[in-house]
Parts: C-alpha cells; sequence; structure tokens
C-alpha cells in the first residue's frame, strides 16, 4: 500500500488540546472520562476502598490515588486533571507528610488517606500475631516493566538467580516476580532452574484498566497470603514491598549487589545503564542511612516500624464513614465486578 499523507487542508485543520478535551469530557460514550485516574485501579486499590467505605464497584474515584512508596528524593507530581464543568480533581496519598509538602506548594487537593494495605489489611482482621504457619524467605527482585525493558541475555538472567539462591542456601524460598518478568520465559526458567518456587501477585497492565481480572483485583491480598506464609523477604532493590514486609512483621535482608545485574532499557529515554541512574542511587542511600541492618544481612523489622507506619500513612487512616465523606465519586461508571478484594 502506498504511503498515506496528510492533505493540506488536514494539517491547517487543528483544535485546540484544551478544546479537544473539553469535548471528549462530555462525548456520549464517555470513554474518556472513564479513562481518567487510571492509577487507582493498580493492584485492586480501589476495590479496597470501595468495599471498606460501602461504594459498588460501578464507583469511579474522581482523582489521583498513590500508587505505591514515592522513591527517595522524587519531584511529586501534584498535579490533578479537570474534570466535568471544568472541577479540579483531588489527589488522595498515603501520608499526612506528602500532604503537607503538596499543599506547601499551591495544592490544596492532595489530602492523606493512609495506604489502601492498611484498609485490606484491618479488614481482614490480620495482625502480626497470626496463627499461620510462616516457613522459607520471599523473594522479590528488582523488575523491569512495559516501559523499561529488560536487555539482559538469558547467561545474565541465569547469573541473578544463581545470585538469589546463594544467598538462601538450602532453605525453601519462593520467587515473587512482577509481572513483565513473569511473563518473560528466560526469566522465570532461570529462577526454576535454580530451585526456586516462582509466581507472580498479579497485574494491572490490563486493557481496559479496570477489568475485573481477579490478578488485578485480588494483587495486594495475594502478595499479603504470600508475606504472611514466608519469615523473611530477601530483595535487592528500594520499593512499597519492604514497608508491607515491615508491617506484618517479616525478617528484611537488602542486597543492592544483586541489583547491578539488572540490565534496563528505557523505551521514551533509549538505553540507560540501571545501576547508574540517579534515582537507583538516591534510593540506595535511602536504605544505607534508614534501613542500615538490613543493608547484606537479614533483620528484624520491628525497628524499623515507625518509618514503615511514616511512610505508608498509618495515623491517616480513616473509618469507613470518613472515608465515604472524603472521596469525591461518580457511580453506575464501570462493570460491576463479583471478584472482592478479599
Amino acid at each position: 500500500m502506498s504511503e498515506i499523507r496528510e492533505s493540506k487542508l488536514e494539517k491547517l485543520i487543528k483544535i485546540p488540546d484544551k478544546l479537544a478535551k473539553i469535548v471528549s469530557l462530555h462525548a456520549a460514550s464517555g470513554e474518556y472520562m472513564q479513562n481518567m485516574f487510571g492509577e487507582q485501579f493498580a493492584y485492586g486499590q480501589r476495590e479496597i476502598l470501595l468495599k471498606y467505605c460501602g461504594l459498588d464497584f460501578s464507583t469511579q474515584i474522581l482523582g489521583n490515588l498513590q500508587h505505591g512508596i514515592f522513591g527517595n528524593q522524587v519531584p511529586i507530581d501534584f498535579r490533578t486533571p479537570r474534570y466535568l464543568n471544568g472541577r479540579k480533581s483531588s489527589f488522595w496519598v498515603y501520608s499526612k507528610e506528602t500532604e503537607n509538602l503538596g499543599r506547601s506548594l499551591g495544592y490544596e487537593s492532595v489530602t492523606a488517606i493512609g495506604a489502601p494495605w492498611f484498609y485490606l489489611r484491618d479488614s481482614t482482621g490480620l495482625n502480626k500475631d497470626y496463627a499461620q504457619t510462616r516457613n522459607g524467605i520471599l523473594v522479590m527482585p528488582a523488575h523491569s516493566t512495559p516501559s523499561a525493558i529488560s536487555i539482559a541475555t538469558k547467561r545474565e538472567k541465569k547469573q541473578r538467580a544463581d545470585a538469589f539462591r546463594q544467598i538462601t542456601g538450602s532453605q525453601k524460598a519462593t520467587v515473587c516476580l512482577h509481572a513483565t518478568d513473569y511473563c518473560d520465559p528466560e526469566t522465570t526458567d532461570s529462577f526454576i532452574k535454580a530451585g526456586f518456587k516462582v509466581t507472580c501477585m498479579g497485574t494491572s497492565s490490563l486493557i481496559p484498566r479496570w477489568s475485573q481480572a481477579g490478578n488485578r483485583i485480588r494483587s495486594l491480598y495475594t502478595l499479603m497470603n504470600l508475606m504472611t506464609s514466608h519469615v523473611s523477604l530477601l530483595t535487592d532493590d528500594f520499593g512499597t514491598h519492604l514497608f508491607y514486609a515491615t508491617d506484618l512483621g517479616m525478617r528484611i535482608g537488602i542486597f543492592p549487589k544483586i541489583r547491578e545485574l539488572l540490565k534496563i532499557a528505557y523505551v521514551s529515554e533509549g538505553e540507560l545503564d540501571y545501576v547508574d541512574s540517579v534515582q537507583v542511587q538516591n534510593d540506595l542511600t535511602f536504605l544505607k542511612e534508614a534501613m542500615p541492618d538490613s543493608i547484606d544481612q537479614f533483620t528484624d523489622s520491628d525497628k524499623y516500624l515507625t518509618l514503615a507506619n511514616q511512610l505508608l500513612g498509618r495515623e491517616s487512616v480513616l473509618s469507613p464513614a470518613e472515608l465515604l465523606r472524603t472521596l469525591i465519586f461518580r457511580k453506575n461508571i464501570f462493570p460491576i465486578s463479583s471478584v472482592q478484594p478479599w
């Protein structure tokens, strides 16, 4: 087929972005509005909040929802889009510190509600004294994403899996891979051949974002069950999983040198050495300063509980009635799923 080119008339007929957005917001199909605030669907966090405060799953929360713990010194984008009739949307964050930071920068719509993790844990009645037998090590490696892809060779992936096995020794160990890595046969096989049980907590990279798939809606519940069935967490990277594990009283071991074996290329920026990136170094600095006893060894996480509660916003957790009054929402927007977050 011959190349199709844009005509001179088509080049002249351009609609300003703001006007196009206004038209899209009020389109009869409602698709544009459905796709706004897509981050709320990550890990089933939306469904956790809705179930907790008694709203059905057709409800759209009108605002941004914090994805996870922000990296060390990450400049947070507190901007939120406007929706119907030009209303300014909200940004619900985990901690009071993050709320105060946003408001100090002039973003009055930033509100702390605590991490959905706490709403899930409190609703299931789980505490650190649960009776379930704990055994073995849960390994959660640094991971690639759809936009930050792994460019490691098969041999390099094997070296990384073997490095984790050297630390676990003969102990029972389960590797929980990110969905993008779990779907890579070379990565999965490398851990299986190293003697690990390999699993995945689920994925949020679904189309549409509000997919009713259980592996999205129940992903945090799956992670919670994994953590409560293992004694220790072994990782090579900074992430929200460290503070979930701390909240559950797991022993923590962080081995940053293994992370050097993960090679990442950013689709939007071209190839970048993961280890030498500014953010990775900033996160490593944080870990060494805030969690020094967990670097290159395992330690009880109780000493980090205050830090975890601060970052996850334990003090900001609301009652069902308070959360219902705090959220801004529209009903009857999405299909009502029968899959429950717990």
